[in-house]
């Protein structure tokens, strides 16, 4: 009878998903057109708009919310933005044995304009023919953020509790920061969480993946001074040492002819590889072709797959961003300052802070070895640092979504690392329980990027993996005591 119970519930579920797509896809047009910009404080009233739009959309579905406002000031003068807990646990004073599934999102998004390259006005979600809905968030991460609560939606269209008692935390600073985040996590709201899901990330290709480990980051700010002033290259050049010719000597010595990070004390740190673990690289879904077209590249810096995503996810990397000099590019002057801004996304085995200590001790004695180095000055400093992360994608967790994907999508998904960083991942990997990573975004998505999109299918697909999620987890702990 469990089972006849169980499949009828599975059934009318699915069947609210499909009868509910369209109001779920004019949800995620209504919070795609709020422009919740978060690094941009002429659009801070309109994040704190989106906060409240989810507040009240998660109130309408039965959560009891509360919403953390008073977390003090961002990064940018402005108040944090509020970050909103939504329990959808016990009506009425009940008792709830259901295991509590934490699930994480941001209503914050990048910037865009037209006039970045996008195709469609970006802050309204438009459908085109190729199955895709353009519009900026739509898969970074309003639209995880809505299959979550249409997820929610279909269960309660269906008439069938939802299995798990759901706690969704919901920010908007994440694109800058997440200030706030660390003191909202100490709130009793996680007290009672089983495990944590995160669904901000993307699939590696068209395969669905869990991943279970993201790189961390550690960014650099390297400044040479000169001269007090600009000078004139007509009067002082070839006479002086010039600061812009000694930041390129300086950067360039941090790579290697195919501008890969080498600076030995760096790659000393790096976990050496195993025969299993490339073994499960090479079984991972991963055209390198097919990558380079879809993001207009016209070569790698390997064309062997494990080599790629070993790159991409294993081994830390170096990019630069940019150089600023105090003079116009178009001047004929001398800068007398010029600084760099860099990043290394690092790995397991590294300490934000003990990274930039030795990319600096390198600087320095690089340096040291330019002719310029006693009429010049160097400053290295850290702008900001993340751990990285990684899970036991083993568990019970990492097995309900496993299970969920195959109901949904008919395969197994492949077990996968990101290059990117979520610092979030490991302050909530704090609570001391699993953190999986679902993602239901395809590779090319374009998050952050011009004409960002979200598949029509993969966000319906999604919120039916979500529910299946649920049915799974709640199997799998519903005899486990969540936190003390």
């Amino acid at each position: 009878a469990r089972r006849m119970v169980d499949a009828w519930a599975e059934s009318a579920v699915r069947a609210a998903v499909e009868d509910g797509a369209e109001r779920f896809v004019a949800d995620l047009a209504a919070a795609v057109e709020i422009e919740s910009v978060s690094n941009d404080p002429a659009r801070h009233a309109e994040v704190v708009r989106m906060g409240r739009y989810v507040q009240r959309r998660a109130e309408e579905l039965g959560a009891q919310v509360t919403v953390l406002d008073e977390l003090g000031t961002a990064s940018d003068g402005l108040p944090i933005p509020p970050v909103v807990l939504a329990d959808f646990g016990a009506e009425d004073g009940e008792s709830d044995e259901r295991p509590t599934l934490c699930v994480y999102a941001h209503y914050d998004v990048m910037p865009a304009e037209v006039s970045d390259g996008w195709d469609t006005e970006p802050f309204r979600l438009e459908l085109k023919d190729d199955g895709n809905m353009y519009g900026r968030g739509s898969t970074d991460d309003k639209g995880p953020l809505i299959a979550w609560l249409s997820a929610v939606a279909a269960h309660r269209s269906a008439g069938v509790k939802l299995p798990v008692r759901l706690k969704l935390v919901a920010e908007g600073r994440e694109e800058a920061g997440s200030d706030g985040m660390r003191d909202a996590l100490k709130h009793a709201f996680f007290s009672d969480v089983h495990a944590i899901c995160i669904s901000d990330n993307y699939w590696v290709a068209r395969k669905p993946c869990l991943t279970y480990g993201l790189r961390g980051f550690c960014g650099l700010r390297v400044e040479v001074m000169g001269a007090e002033t600009n000078l004139h290259s007509g009067i002082f050049g070839g006479a002086v040492f010039e600061p812009m010719a000694a930041m390129v000597q300086l950067l360039a010595s941090l790579v290697d002819e195919d501008g890969l990070l080498s600076v030995p004390a760096v790659l000393k740190m790096v976990n050496r590889e195993t025969d299993a673990e490339r073994a499960k690289y090479d079984a991972i879904d991963f055209d390198v072709a097919e990558w380079l077209r879809e993001n207009g590249l016209r070569e790698a810096t390997s064309e062997n797959k494990r080599d790629v995503l070993m790159r991409r996810w294993r081994y830390p990397a170096l990019s630069m961003h940019g150089i600023e000099a105090s003079s116009d590019i178009n001047a004929t002057a001398i800068p007398g300052r010029v600084t760099a801004k860099m990043s290394i996304r690092t790995v397991a085995s590294m300490d934000a802070n003990e990274i930039a200590k030795l990319i600096e001790e390198h600087l320095r004695a690089r340096f040291e070895q330019l002719g310029a180095h006693r009429a010049l000055s160097l400053s290295v400093s850290m702008t900001y640092g993340a751990p990285a992360f990684t899970a036991d994608f083993s568990d019970d967790n990492f097995e309900a979504a496993r299970r969920a994907i195959l109901d949904i999508h008919g395969v197994e998904p492949d077990f996968t690392r990101e290059g990117g960083s979520i610092p979030v991942c490991t302050d909530l990997q704090q609570l001391g329980k699993s953190v999986c990573l679902l993602p239901i975004g395809e590779f090319d998505d374009r998050a952050h990027a011009p004409n960002e999109k979200f598949g029509r299918r993969n966000f319906l697909a999604g919120i039916a993996v979500m529910c299946r999620y649920m049915a799974h987890f709640a199997e799998a702990f519903s005899s486990k005591p969540g936190s003390a």
